[in-house]
């Protein structure tokens, strides 16, 4: 549910929504101003979000949980990495998010 509504504002180009909904970890390591430059960078090169398919997850602790999705864009298809904890508040809060952009976890498909 939270990586849809995170793909859902990517596709709308809501990218200072998305850092909103990040941890305040994730703000303290990356400046706004930062992130909607790597943002928009990402949009240019991979192109709007089309589909993801659940690859494999891992459960940390009763807090935390790493997500990898093949995510399907419009140019690439690659692997996804989103990190979600638990704050205090028990407010699910994105901590941090990674494009395998070199195959580590998976191929890089290009599409386009």
């Amino acid at each position: 549910e939270e990586v849809d509504k995170l793909f859902s504002l990517y596709n709308k180009g809501e990218y200072a929504e998305i850092y909103d909904l990040s941890c305040d970890s994730f703000k303290n390591a990356t400046a706004r101003k930062d992130f909607l430059t790597v943002m928009g960078t990402k949009m240019k090169i991979l192109g709007e979000f089309k589909g993801l398919k659940l690859q494999y997850s891992n459960v940390i602790n009763s807090k935390s949980v790493e997500l990898y999705y093949r995510v399907d864009y419009i140019n690439y298809s690659l692997i996804e990495e989103f990190n979600y904890i638990k704050n205090d508040g028990q407010k699910i809060c994105l901590q941090a998010m990674y494009t395998d952009d070199a195959g580590k976890h998976g191929e890089v498909i290009k599409l386009h």
